[in-house]
């Protein structure tokens, strides 16, 4: 998945609804910050793991970012890893208990 479909995916779980293609290739939004560039802002990062309640775990060079018995992302980049995590969540979602 490229950085725009990350960024878009993280966009739309995170309800933004206002997403276009004109800031640098990267979606824009009006919701709270204006911009969403969570591949790049640690606090949008960081909103998209408490949002999904992800695990976040250091491996080797690499960060495991899991949706325990869902999902999980390795990545070299954290914020990355995060993102990726996100999208595939909204791709599969999660079992109902």
């Amino acid at each position: 998945m490229d950085d725009l479909a990350l960024t878009r995916a993280g966009a739309v779980a995170m309800g933004y609804t206002n997403i276009s293609d004109h800031w640098g290739g990267l979606p824009m939004s009006t919701k709270e910050t204006g911009l969403w560039n969570p591949l790049y802002d640690d606090a949008q990062a960081m909103a998209l793991v408490k949002r999904f309640r992800l695990q976040i775990d250091p491996y080797d060079d690499q960060w495991n970012v899991a949706k325990p018995g869902v999902v999980g992302s390795l990545q070299e980049s954290l914020n990355r890893a995060i993102c990726q995590c996100v999208a595939k969540i909204k791709v599969s979602p999660e079992p109902t208990p």
